[in-house]
C-alpha cells in the first residue's frame, strides 16, 4: 500500500531519496515543507 511505503519518508529527520511518481513526491515535499 501507498501509504504503508511513503508514513516513514514523511516522519523522517533527513530528507529521503523520493523514488515515487512525479506527483506523489511534489505531495510528500509539500508536506515536509508545512511541516516545517
Amino acid at each position: 500500500m501507498l501509504a504503508v511505503a511513503i508514513s516513514p519518508e514523511l516522519k523522517s529527520v533527513t530528507d529521503p531519496e523520493l523514488v515515487h511518481d512525479s506527483s506523489t513526491n511534489a505531495l510528500i515535499r509539500h508536506y515536509r515543507t508545512l511541516k516545517d
